[in-house]
């Protein structure tokens, strides 16, 4: 999953903000396998195993996490209700 995570962020021009969400939807799109695969093998509700996704992220090293809560981002989740999730700016 690390690998696949990195590659998605490799694809995201430099200096681009994006949400946690936009990777976890795009896990599901384009890498459906791998992403039911590490929810398998993950223990843990939903909610969990994507802070897992998140922690990836921003394992990844080509991202920056905009942390303070004033620029936290919100967008659907899987399950198309708001949430708020990580903000990220690609490197």
């Amino acid at each position: 999953m690390k690998d696949t995570i990195k590659s998605i962020v490799k694809e995201i021009g430099k200096g681009t903000f994006f949400d946690s969400h936009y990777i976890i939807e795009t896990l599901i799109k384009e890498y459906s396998d791998d992403y039911f695969d590490f929810i398998r093998k993950t223990p843990g509700t939903t909610e969990c195993v994507h802070g897992k996704i998140a922690q990836l992220i921003l394992d990844c090293g080509l991202v920056e996490r905009i942390s303070d809560d004033e620029n936290k981002s919100i967008s659907y989740t899987i399950h198309s209700t708001p949430s708020k999730c990580a903000l990220w700016k690609r490197k």
